[in-house]
């Protein structure tokens, strides 16, 4: 009896508060599909090449100095100069990356942007600027570089949701947030009811010793 009887208070209580929940759960499907479709209208390409560094002893350190090297000004400047797009020194700092895995000779450069030409232009001149800056401080050569895969173009973006899945996530996370608005306010009006229910005794008058 006692749980039926709480059934009937939560069903009658999500009738009584049903817009407000409709309302809470429509407005987290439309915040979430509408953040879906805002990074599928803004795309990004990612381009990769691989370079191989043929020098065997004390190949990791100037490897690690290679990396850092591509964060410097001068070769920032440089990149700029041989693409041709007006982008910052930051913008391309942030698009450019350079990856070296340890007890390898291998340099993995990618460059993300929001032009799959770019990005390829990128990571080629990345190589480029990196490799004549990196052979003057080590009186190396080209000869000591070799290109394992060339730079990709890439076809697809790399961030990029289907709009089935963008109105399944979209369900998802306006049921959730409907539920969860369910069980804080139903919490909050059972606290309420408890108030209520506890027995109100007057106070009795003080009596003073003018009084008697």
């Amino acid at each position: 009896m006692f749980n039926k009887l709480k059934f009937n208070q939560f069903w009658y209580f999500l009738l009584s508060k049903s817009s407000i929940i409709i309302f809470s759960m429509s407005m987290a499907l439309l915040l979430s599909f509408g953040y879906i479709l805002n990074i599928n209208s803004h795309p990004t390409y990612k381009s990769e090449m691989k370079v191989f560094y043929k020098t065997p002893q004390g190949s990791e350190n100037a490897l690690r100095n290679y990396q850092e090297l591509l964060k410097t000004k001068i070769v920032l400047d440089s990149i700029n100069q041989k693409i041709n797009h007006k982008l910052s020194s930051e913008q391309i700092a942030r698009s450019l990356k350079i990856e070296i895995k340890s007890n390898f000779d291998v340099i993995k450069i990618s460059a993300v942007t929001a032009n799959p030409n770019l990005s390829q232009t990128l990571v080629r001149a990345a190589e480029q600027s990196t490799k004549s800056l990196f052979n003057k401080l080590y009186n190396t050569s080209d000869q000591n570089f070799e290109i394992i895969d060339q730079p990709t173009l890439a076809h697809k973006p790399i961030r990029q949701v289907s709009i089935p899945k963008a109105i399944i996530v979209s369900l998802m996370t306006g049921s959730m947030f409907g539920l969860m608005v369910i069980f804080v306010m139903w919490d909050f009006n059972q606290e309420k009811e408890e108030i209520k229910q506890i027995p109100y005794y007057p106070q009795l008058a003080r009596l003073t010793s003018e009084m008697i």
